[in-house]
């Protein structure tokens, strides 16, 4: 229960503002990041079982390989309705939880060698083009910030909240 909630509260924070960032997208021409982002969007409301969000998604995601403009709007309008409500709801019951139940239970690594495994394991992420690169670098963001220097776990976290893995993946393997 507590890995769902974690993750259903990482979708929260990771995706409360989309629809203004693919309207965005799409405005400024960047056609390729709004798919990205909607594809994006599309597999991480079905990890979490938000299927109404997922369809939104997915027929925002056709509309833009089609270049379908008022599908895109018709699609828009809806997550636009649709994601803050749910946004609204899950806030409101992940508050009335217990702190201890949404808190990762992973232990803060130990030693050089372990702490250089969670490096290798964002790195892993990174060179597959894992979405779930983004999600790993969340959750342990202040770790690899002590690991890295805030300097590079800042570029880094910018980088993959832009979905830019290689750029992600190049900064990781750039000699200190």
């Amino acid at each position: 229960m507590a890995t769902y909630l974690r993750v259903l509260s990482l979708f929260v924070d990771g995706h409360a503002d989309d629809p203004t960032r693919l309207q965005a997208h799409v405005a400024q021409h960047e056609l390729r990041d709004a798919q990205r982002l909607a594809h994006t969007l599309k597999g991480s409301a079905g990890n979490v079982g938000v299927v109404s969000i997922q369809r939104c998604a997915a027929a925002i995601e056709q509309a833009l390989q089609n270049q379908s403009n008022d599908a895109f709007d018709q699609a828009l309008a809806r997550l636009s309705v649709e994601l803050p409500a749910f946004m609204t709801g899950v806030r409101s019951a992940l508050t009335s939880l217990p702190a201890a139940r949404i808190t990762t239970t992973a232990l803060a690594p130990q030693n050089e060698a372990q702490r250089m495994q969670r490096v290798a394991n964002l790195r892993a992420l990174l060179q597959a083009s894992d979405m779930d690169a983004r999600r790993y670098f969340e959750q342990d963001q202040a770790l690899l910030s002590d690991i890295l220097g805030a300097q590079v776990a800042a570029d880094l976290g910018k980088y993959l909240s832009e979905f830019l893995f290689e750029e992600a993946l190049a900064l990781l393997d750039r000699p200190k």
